[in-house]
C-alpha cells in the first residue's frame, strides 16, 4: 500500500493542476490553492503539514488534504486577528517566536550536517554482523517472568541482597512476601534486538528455568526465563537494518562533533555561576 510519503509529489502535482485558471487569459497552474481574505495559502504550505503526518494511506490522502487545508485556513485567520490586535508585540508572544527560530535553525544547521554522512560500506555492514552474533546469527527471541523489589524499599540494599540468592522466582516472592515487602511483577516476550548490549549478554548463558538478578533505577529485578525461541537472522535480511543503524549512528556522530567544535570556537561566559556546568 503506498503511502503519504510515496505519493506526496503526485498530490502535488494533482493539486497545481486542479488550481489552473480556466479563463482566456491564462491555463497556467497556479501555487496557491485557497485565498483568505487577502492572503494565500500555497500548495507548498499544505505539503509541509502533509509531510509531518504519519503513513496516510492513498485512498485517504484527499480526505487529508482537505482536513490540513482547513487547519491552515484556520489558523490564517488567527493569525491575522492576533496581529490585528498587536499580539506580535507581546514579550511572550516575542519570546515564543524567537525560541521557535532558534530551534528551527538549529536543526536545519544539524539536517544538512547529517545529510552529507556517506552511507555504511558493505564491507561494514558485513562486519557489525559478524561482531554481533547474538542480535543477528544467532537471535533468540526470550519469554520471561519478572519480579522487581522497587528501588525505594526500606533497606532496599539488604533486602536486595537476600533476594539475589533465591533460585527461582517463586521462591523470590515466597522470601519477600515472609517479611512484608511489596514488590511487582511482570511477565512477557522481549526479542535479542529489544534487550540492552549488557543484559544480552548475560541472557546469552542463561538457560530457561534458571534466574537471572538485574540491578537497574527502578531497582533489583529477578528475571525467569521461561523460554527461548532461536530465531536467527541472515546477512541479506540484516542488511537494511544494520544499513540504518550505523548511518544513524555517524550522523548522530557528526551531529555531535559540529556541536562540539562550534563550543570550542565560541566565547562562553556563565554570568551565573550556578547554571555552569559542574
Amino acid at each position: 500500500m503506498k503511502t503519504i510519503h510515496s505519493l506526496l509529489l503526485t498530490s502535488s502535482l494533482l493539486l497545481l493542476s486542479g488550481c489552473g485558471q480556466t479563463d482566456a487569459k491564462s491555463t497556467a497552474p497556479t501555487q496557491v490553492v485557497a485565498q483568505v481574505n487577502n492572503s494565500e495559502i500555497s500548495v507548498h504550505q499544505l505539503n509541509h503539514l502533509l509531510g509531518q503526518a504519519s503513513d496516510i494511506p492513498a485512498e485517504r490522502i484527499a480526505e487529508a488534504q482537505r482536513k490540513m487545508l482547513q487547519t491552515l485556513i484556520d489558523q490564517e485567520l488567527l493569525m491575522a486577528k492576533a496581529l490585528e490586535d498587536k499580539l506580535d508585540r507581546s514579550p511572550e508572544v516575542l519570546l515564543a517566536l524567537e525560541t521557535a527560530k532558534r530551534e528551527v535553525l538549529s536543526r536545519a544547521y544539524l539536517e544538512r550536517i547529517a545529510s552529507a554522512v556517506g552511507k555504511p560500506s558493505d564491507q561494514e555492514i558485513s562486519n557489525y554482523y559478524d561482531l554481533n552474533p547474538n542480535i543477528f546469527a544467532l537471535r533468540n527471541i526470550y519469554e520471561y517472568r519478572e519480579l522487581l523489589l522497587p528501588a525505594q524499599t526500606p533497606d532496599f540494599a539488604a533486602v536486595a541482597e537476600k533476594l539475589k540468592a533465591s533460585k527461582t522466582l517463586d521462591e523470590a516472592a515466597a522470601l519477600l512476601t515472609g517479611i512484608s515487602v511489596k514488590y511487582t511483577t511482570n511477565k512477557g516476550t522481549r526479542a535479542a534486538e529489544q534487550t540492552p548490549p549488557d543484559l544480552l549478554i548475560k541472557l546469552s548463558y542463561v538457560k530457561p528455568g534458571e534466574t537471572l538478578a538485574v540491578e537497574n533505577n527502578l531497582g533489583l529485578s529477578m528475571v525467569e526465563i521461561t523460554q527461548i525461541q532461536k530465531a536467527p537472522i541472515d546477512l541479506e535480511t540484516a542488511k537494511p537494518l544494520i544499513s540504518n543503524l550505523l548511518l544513524n549512528q555517524r550522523r548522530n556522530q557528526a551531529m555531535g562533533s559540529a556541536v562540539a567544535g562550534l563550543r570550542k570556537t565560541a566565547e562562553i561566559t556563565y554570568l551565573d555561576s550556578k547554571l555552569k556546568p559542574q
